[in-house]
């Protein structure tokens, strides 16, 4: 007899009958498996989408001899991938977050689903929610990121062709302009800047995004 399975509990083990004239007839396996509880209740569960990347809100309750919260998202809701997770640190109740950068905020919605996981390893999955993505206007991201790290820009759908990207400091001192030439999202070093606020501006024509960034030193 042995244990089938995380997330469930079960046995397995063959099976065969022998009559009184020691005939044996043919063996077969039988699997029983039952759910497991885990310790904890998803109360509520919220997705926000915001500029570039998703924010994921959870509260729970009953919280007891609880490891993780697996965060999973999909584009179609039917093969999900792993981007991170969060420790199990509240008491029996509490709220956690989570924020999701998208690397190409280029899907229309996006399916997001927790993976509880208990400190025994057994697990079971929460709802599913869905966000659903502007794809007209332009998305900037991160907003908060370290010197060194790279800011992308995605010029709004209208804009695409011949935007031009410009970036200003908190003097108004401009450290970067340049064509979008087509590109669908832009790559931006901020290898040599200074810490503080910065302003992005993408322009074509009369349409214009004005956004704000902070580069921590």
């Amino acid at each position: 007899v042995r244990a089938v399975g995380l997330g469930s509990t079960g046995i397995s083990f063959d099976y065969a009958w022998i009559d009184n004239a020691a005939k044996q007839g043919l063996s077969a396996t039988y699997n029983i498996t039952w759910a497991f509880l885990l310790p904890v209740n998803i109360t509520a569960f919220t997705a926000q989408a915001t500029t570039a990347s998703t924010l994921l809100n959870w509260s729970v309750e009953n919280q007891v001899k609880f490891d993780r919260y697996e965060v999973e998202y999909s584009t179609d809701s039917r093969s999900y991938i792993k981007v991170g997770e969060v420790k199990a640190t509240v008491a029996s109740s509490g709220s956690y977050q989570f924020r999701h950068y998208l690397k190409e905020n280029s899907a229309a919605k996006l399916y997001y689903r927790l993976k509880l996981v208990d400190i025994d390893g057994h697990y079971s999955y929460s709802e599913t929610v869905l966000v659903k993505f502007s794809q007209s206007g332009t998305a900037i991201w991160p907003t908060l990121l370290h010197a060194g790290e790279t800011l992308y820009v995605q010029p709004g759908s209208a804009m695409q062709a011949n935007a031009t990207l410009e970036i200003m400091d908190a003097n108004g001192r401009l450290v970067l302009t340049q064509k979008t030439n087509n590109q669908q999202v832009v790559s931006v070093q901020t290898g040599q800047w200074t810490g503080g606020i910065y302003i992005v501006r993408v322009q074509s024509g009369s349409e214009q995004t004005v956004s704000k960034i902070v580069i921590r030193p």
